[in-house]
């Protein structure tokens, strides 16, 4: 981001900036997700989770997070394991009654 003339301090920082519009910052959070849908593509697979609850720093920016998420998650795991899973922000998501 200093690249682009934008001091970012913490990751806090690039999630301000691609939530004020910033395509470079929504770009690098979106590819995170997508990062992190590689990862989570495997345990969907293995586990056919309900919900994947996703919290943090960056989910303050969720939708282009989770955007890049699912891309991968959809493109990597089974046929029916992404479309049985719900994405949750941790303030939306419900305990199992």
């Amino acid at each position: 981001m200093q690249q682009h003339g934008r001091s970012v301090g913490h990751i806090r920082d690039l999630v301000d900036l691609a939530l004020g519009g910033d395509p470079e910052g929504r770009r690098l959070i979106r590819e995170s997700g997508r990062h992190i849908g590689e990862v989570l593509a495997g345990a969907v697979n293995l586990l056919n989770p309900d919900a994947l609850v996703i919290a943090g720093d960056m989910s303050k920016a969720y939708d282009i997070l989770v955007a890049g998420l699912r891309e991968t998650v959809y493109g990597n795991a089974t046929a029916l394991a992404p479309a049985n899973s719900r994405y949750c922000h941790p303030h939306t998501a419900t305990s199992p009654a």
